[in-house]
């Protein structure tokens, strides 16, 4: 009786170390039908790799907010960016506002973002939801 007692210990020791890869909130399968538990583990890990699929689309949802979509002549209206000692505020309908107190204008042709204010011109480059100016990235402020 000892001898059967410790083989059916050794058994369910064996079984249990073998389903610990599984999730918590499942409930396990009576120890009399082991054969009956492992056509149903078999029949859930199908579900889990749709689980882990998910995710990666569910995180990169919060990737595209404003501040991370790429730039165009609609995304940049409403931002502030910094260049050295330069703020620009881009607004509606191609009007810059220059360190708070000048008004120049942009616009967006390609990846190419052309800035005016007083006689002055520049012109900076689009990459992704970066904007540089002579090889250099502006700080966006919002």
């Amino acid at each position: 009786m000892k001898k059967i007692l410790s083989l059916v210990m050794f058994v369910s020791l064996i079984v249990l170390a073998g389903c610990g890869g599984q999730q918590k909130s499942e409930t396990p399968a009576p120890a009399a039908a082991p054969t009956e538990t492992a056509p149903a583990q078999e029949e859930a890990q199908p579900a889990q790799p749709a689980a882990v699929t998910e995710t990666p689309e569910t995180a990169a949802a919060p990737a595209e907010t404003p501040e991370t979509a790429a730039l165009t002549a609609e995304t940049l209206v409403g931002t502030k960016w910094q260049a050295g000692p330069y703020t620009l505020e881009f607004q509606a309908n191609g009007v810059l506002v220059l360190n708070n107190d000048t008004q120049g204008t942009w616009s967006v042709e390609g990846n190419a973002v052309k800035v005016s204010a007083g006689d002055k011109s520049y012109t900076a480059e689009i990459k992704g939801d970066k904007l540089f100016y002579g090889g250099m990235p502006l700080s966006r402020l919002n």
